[in-house]
């Protein structure tokens, strides 16, 4: 089941899909109504989560608009605090089919899920059954008559849309539209590898071979001749695997299913990454714009202001401290700073750069490039790397 999740708070919407992820549904989520309109649109969803409180236009504008524009799927709306009775008006009057409050309680917002998604599909039992299949959403587990299969994620949620839906056809496209969300994108064939493990796991528990029927060129349904438990009763149960299958082929499809659920963690992970990768670049421009502005402060503060490495070569300096040497701030870098020390203060400068010690303040006397002696104060504090090394000296300087 493919749910879209419409939230402008990025802790809630996490919540919300991990939440959500656990019961095997496939989660898309928006932060506002414009794009949570444009992947409506663009994707077919069984059941809509909106946040009342977004920003521009709010939940209930926005499910009146979509409930203009003949979009039927449920819609569940959550509310703010207080107001209750208020806020429940509002929701159905806007043409949500249900609300929850925030903050919410984890399990009855996925039990209402359920229900809407039940109501939706004309399913009064909360257990989905076909013949001898059952699968219940609530605690999601799979059973063929009394033998329980496990089925990894995608497989649960493939099952699960055919129960849901138990006389349409579903292509190969349809079922990644349905069970895969947004941000993942593999091949048709990774369908047909599913239904082939699923087949083989309903097998295994003796359910019909073709349980999953192949609607030639079109897709996947399930069988109509198997939808009641008294159509199975004909096929043969066997009491133990045939003799004709052996450990090896055994071995094979235990490792077939671990390679499955690796690349579905892949597959999930590469959506992680992606989702990564694109933070990183938000943070590198932010951080960027924060260097351009600090060196803009730096460039034009009305104090003195050098950067040397801790032999004293000068790496940055700023207007005013060109202005005081005499000279243009370009000019002073890969400079020794030693050199703008008058003689006489020299040689104590020198050495409380080797032992990286000296006074604060510290009154010295510089001469500026044109060889004029300028008294000063000066105070140095290190500058460290992430392991507190110390990698440079910031210094400034003040005309006596």
């Amino acid at each position: 089941m493919k749910v879209l999740v419409i939230e402008d708070d990025p802790i809630v919407a996490a919540s919300l899909h991990h939440l959500l992820g656990q019961y095997r549904y496939s989660v898309d989520i928006a932060s506002s109504a414009e794009v949570g309109l444009e992947m409506v649109a663009a994707y077919a969803y069984d059941l809509l989560v909106l946040d009342r409180g977004l920003p521009g236009m709010d939940g209930v504008s926005l499910c009146q608009r979509l409930r203009a524009e003949r979009q039927d799927m449920p819609i569940l709306l959550l509310t703010g605090q207080g107001g209750e009775g208020h806020y429940q008006a509002e929701a159905l009057n806007a043409g949500a089919d249900d609300y929850v409050a925030k903050p919410f309680d984890a399990e009855e917002l996925v039990a209402r899920v359920q229900a809407l998604l039940r109501r939706s599909h004309g399913i009064a039992h909360p257990i989905l059954t076909w013949g001898g299949l059952a699968l219940n959403p609530s605690c999601r587990q799979v059973s063929y008559g009394d033998t329980p299969l496990s089925l990894t994620p995608k497989e649960y949620s493939i099952l699960e849309l055919l129960l849901r839906h138990p006389t349409m056809v579903f292509s190969a496209q349809s079922i990644l539209d349905r069970a895969w969300d947004s941000t993942d994108a593999p091949g048709e064939e990774v369908v047909r590898y599913h239904i082939k493990e699923l087949r083989h796991k309903l097998s295994v528990a003796a359910a019909p071979k073709m349980l999953i029927e192949t609607v030639h060129r079109v897709g996947y349904r399930l069988n109509p001749l198997y939808a009641s438990p008294q159509s199975t009763q004909g096929e043969p149960i066997p009491a133990e695997p045939p003799p004709s299958v052996l450990p090896q082929e055994t071995d094979l499809t235990t490792r077939n299913h671990q390679l499955q659920t690796a690349l579905e963690i892949l597959q999930t992970s590469q959506a992680n990454l992606r989702q990564h990768l694109a933070d990183l670049q938000a943070i590198q421009a932010a951080l960027t714009t924060e260097r351009d502005y600090y060196r803009d402060l730096f460039q034009w503060a009305p104090e003195s202001y050098l950067v040397s490495d801790l032999q004293g070569t000068i790496q940055a300096a700023n207007q005013a401290a060109g202005a005081l040497l005499g000279t243009a701030p370009q000019a002073l870098i890969h400079q020794s700073l030693a050199q703008f020390v008058a003689g006489s203060d020299r040689p104590a400068f020198q050495a409380s750069l080797r032992q990286q010690r000296w006074p604060y303040p510290w009154r010295i006397h510089l001469q500026t490039a044109q060889g004029n002696g300028v008294p000063a104060l000066i105070s140095a504090t290190p500058i460290v790397d992430v392991q507190h090394q110390w990698i440079g000296l910031r210094w400034l300087i003040r005309k006596e």
